[in-house]
């Protein structure tokens, strides 16, 4: 063991809380357990490092894993009802860490230590704060953002108060990976001797955290920041590595990065200036600087062009993240149109599928039960390959929208690192323009950051093994993933249509003005019997075969009519983007839902009481939590509660058999993700307040103490 070259104290604390056992993924442990060996190897004393790790040393289980390989052909049923039957899930452990100091990572927990470290630390001394874990966003899309706990959290002004008992004169470094964690480097304004590595945005998500034992372990900013600060020793240096070797979409950012371009954005709206012109007006133009070299080492890596200046670079961001806006609503599309296909053959075979799933399986029989999980799914997923060969027109349906979805999702992969890369670039144009239309309060404050960033934590040295992962080939330049969005953009025909209750038969139910149908003289009423050779039976056979054909392609469409059968020419559209969703304030247009309960109409928005909409779906532990703080916070202000899923009537009916209690609120299905998308859902639990009037009030997205607290729109209303 190598002897830390410093007299002064280093006291660590990693931080891994999870939020519940089946949330708490294997990466954490693996992602503590890198940092606490390069740190022991280093020379720091193992009593100098507490792990604040999910349960503490609770014995029941904390962690989630996924250990079993997938299945040979397991992509062919995923996201249908066929899985949802045959999902095995991952397996909850106790994890133990024998000798070591483990603490339960609650709030509570967190201030008992710092207030004992805190008195024993003095000027000089050093306290790392290192966190793997989840993040919660700011529900007001500020920046007071929360690490997840076990069954707990921690905002940035819990942090900033609780290291309060940490002296002034005690250097506070802290290494941040969970979603969202740029939220804290405003904690490096608020006090002095403090500075951090950031994987990411106040607003974003971060990357690296998997359940699965066999995924790669190197994703993602934590492992990263860790194999640089291996190879640099401090965590400067270690994250400039970061910025060039990590692949997934993280921003690794240091404090002194953020710091700079909030103060410039200060300093030039009070004198009347711009930060672009600023950065590009005082750039240091020397291709020998360290910067630079990565700026052009980003460039050559991820295929994002020569980039000469802030402006350009960010000019380039926002076309790349217009591309983005416009891939990922096609990838949506081609994602619901593949699941739903394939769905038709798989939901019969779940129908028919019985498995005994017990909640509660004895420990001893754990194993065996998920071996035979695992030969029941082996058996759904080769009785679903049996029905494909006696489906070939669905066969080659489900293999065309599977290639348009690979394409759009290998074009978005692209797109989401390049896109990272440019930001990734802009910080280093900052530093590259320096602090020298700050005042001199700010420019102390940025000086302090950045010697606080340099200064080691513990002797640098080779860093273990294994080697970085690298791209296998070379992107393609990012102008050419942005021309090729257009190549994934689905056809669109201008048709509305219904279901026949009776025949099951589609019908023309209206034409859009101007469209291709109306052009083509198709006519309401129509029978719609096939769509460029594909025969249509069902609504998802009509979107999937309107969605493939090619936009500007001139295509048949046969229908029927009282005096028979006509097969019409239809020249095919491009799809139009979906309307932009509704701003705060905001009217919210009617939403595309169905009742759970089909002799039950839904409450509908905007009839003088305030609403609730409540994201959720069947296998999201933590929307459980929510429901009675939130029932108690609708019932005080007199909102009405509207669960939404995305989910299968099938799905919820098998959820709610399940329960023991009945379900304390009534269901919309939000079938096609219309709503889920309108107001930009991408994780549960959600809550969309809704005003009296239908207005859009207020978007939260989090743990229960943050859905439920007390809406200031709503404070007049009790």
């Amino acid at each position: 063991m190598l002897t830390a070259l410093t007299l002064t104290a280093l006291k660590v604390l990693i931080l891994a809380g999870g939020g519940s056992a089946e949330e708490n993924h294997h990466s954490h442990l693996v992602h503590v357990q890198a940092l606490d060996h390069l740190l022991q190897d280093r020379g720091v004393d193992p009593r100098d490092i507490v792990l604040f790790w999910a349960d503490g040393t609770a014995p029941g289980p904390d962690r989630g894993i996924i250990d079993e390989a997938p299945l040979a052909g397991e992509s062919l049923i995923e996201g249908t009802a066929l899985d949802a039957a045959t999902a095995i899930g991952s397996r909850v452990e106790n994890t133990i860490f024998p000798g070591r100091e483990v603490r339960p990572a609650k709030r509570a927990e967190l201030q008992k230590w710092l207030g004992k470290i805190g008195p024993s630390l003095t000027d000089g001394d050093t306290l790392l704060v290192a966190v793997t874990d989840h993040g919660e966003p700011d529900p007001d899309g500020g920046r007071e953002t929360a690490i997840t706990l076990w069954d707990d959290r921690w905002t940035v002004s819990q942090m900033e108060q609780d290291l309060r008992s940490v002296p002034e004169g005690t250097r506070i470094v802290l290494i941040m990976s969970q979603c969202h964690s740029g939220g804290f480097a405003d904690l490096a304004k608020r006090r002095p001797n403090l500075c951090g590595s950031f994987s990411t945005h106040s607003d974003r998500l971060s990357y690296g955290c998997y359940p699965h034992l066999a995924v790669q372990e190197d994703i993602g900013h934590f492992m990263h920041v860790t194999r640089g600060l291996a190879r640099e020793g401090a965590i400067g240096p270690a994250t400039d590595l970061a910025m060039l070797t990590d692949d997934s979409p993280d921003v690794p950012h240091l404090s002194s990065d953020a710091f700079l371009f909030d103060a410039l954005t200060e300093e030039m709206g009070q004198n009347g200036g711009d930060v672009q012109g600023y950065v590009d007006g005082h750039l240091e133009r020397v291709p020998e600087h360290p910067d630079w070299q990565r700026i052009s080492r980003l460039s050559a890596r991820y295929g994002i062009g020569m980039l000469d200046g802030y402006g350009a670079t960010l000019q380039q961001w926002d076309m790349a993240n217009l591309a983005l806006d416009t891939l990922t609503t096609w990838s949506d599309r081609w994602a619901r149109l593949y699941t739903q296909t394939r769905n038709r053959l798989a939901q019969p075979l779940a129908d028919e599928l019985v498995t005994q799933r017990p909640e509660k399986t004895p420990r001893r029989r754990r194993a065996t039960d998920r071996r035979r999980r695992l030969k029941a799914r082996a058996n759904a997923i080769e009785n679903y390959r049996k029905a494909l060969s006696a489906s070939p027109r669905q066969a080659r349906q489900i293999r065309a929208l599977g290639d348009h979805l690979s394409r759009s999702s290998a074009l978005m992969i692209q797109l989401e690192q390049q896109e990272a890369a440019l930001v990734r670039a802009m910080y280093l144009f900052g530093r590259r323009a320096g602090p020298g239309g700050l005042s001199a309060k700010a420019k102390a404050q940025y000086s302090a950051m950045r010697t606080c960033e340099q200064t080691r934590l513990i002797p640098s040295g080779a860093p273990p093994p294994p080697s970085l992962r690298t791209h296998g080939q070379s992107m393609a330049p990012i102008a050419t993933n942005m021309s090729a969005v257009v190549t994934v953009q689905p056809g669109f025909l201008g048709i509305g249509y219904r279901q026949d209750g009776a025949t099951k038969n589609i019908i023309v139910d209206q034409l859009v003005a101007g469209g291709p149908a109306a052009a083509a003289n198709l006519r309401v009423g129509d029978e719609i019997l096939s769509v460029d050779g594909w025969a249509i039976e069902h609504p998802v056979d009509f979107r999937a075969a309107a969605s493939l054909a090619v936009p500007g392609k001139t295509i048949p469409i046969k229908v029927r009519r009282s005096t028979g059968a006509v097969v019409l020419s239809i020249q095919t559209a491009a799809a139009p983007l979906p309307p932009r969703p509704p701003a705060i304030g905001e009217m919210v247009p009617p939403l595309q839902l169905t009742a759970m309960d089909a002799d039950r109409d839904l409450p509908v928005p905007g009839l003088g009481r305030p609403m609730a909409l409540l994201f959720w779906t069947t296998d999201c532990p933590r929307c459980e939590k929510t429901f009675e703080p939130l029932a108690q916070w609708a019932t005080r202000y007199g909102v009405q509660i509207l669960v939404v899923t995305g989910e299968s009537r099938e799905t919820v009916s098998r959820y709610l058999a399940g329960r023991k209690s009945s379900f304390p609120f009534r269901i919309g299905l939000d079938r096609h993700g219309e709503s889920a998308r309108l107001f930009g859902v991408d994780e549960t639990p959600t809550v969309v307040i809704l005003g009296p009037t239908g207005q859009l009030m207020e978007v939260r997205t989090g743990s229960n103490s943050k859905i439920s607290q007390e809406p200031p729109s709503l404070q007049g209303s009790r």
